[in-house]
């Protein structure tokens, strides 16, 4: 490729790039999200700063806490799953 072709393209966002497969879009912001995360994570557990006595404590039953937890992530499943439908459809059309 020349300059003048690279000049005359329109450089494409990194993050809403849809020319690429679904598969791979997923993976990319999975990643986007789930490494920076796991820094923090791994950065204050080393730290100290998070430890066996700073965790959170959960106090009650102990089944309103699980239910609450599982509300909570079949709650982001299900939104997951439906923006992926979502975007499955509009491919289709």
């Amino acid at each position: 490729m020349t300059d003048e072709n690279q000049a005359q393209q329109p450089r494409r966002s990194f993050l809403f790039d849809t020319s690429i497969s679904m598969r791979r879009y997923v993976l990319r912001m999975g990643l986007i999200s789930l490494l920076p995360s796991m820094a923090v994570g791994i950065a204050l557990a080393t730290t100290g700063v998070v430890n066996e006595q700073t965790g959170p404590g959960f106090e009650g039953p102990v089944l309103v806490v699980l239910a609450f937890i599982w509300v909570v992530g079949i709650f982001a499943i299900v939104a997951g799953g439906v923006q992926i439908f979502q975007a499955f459809q509009q491919r289709q059309a």
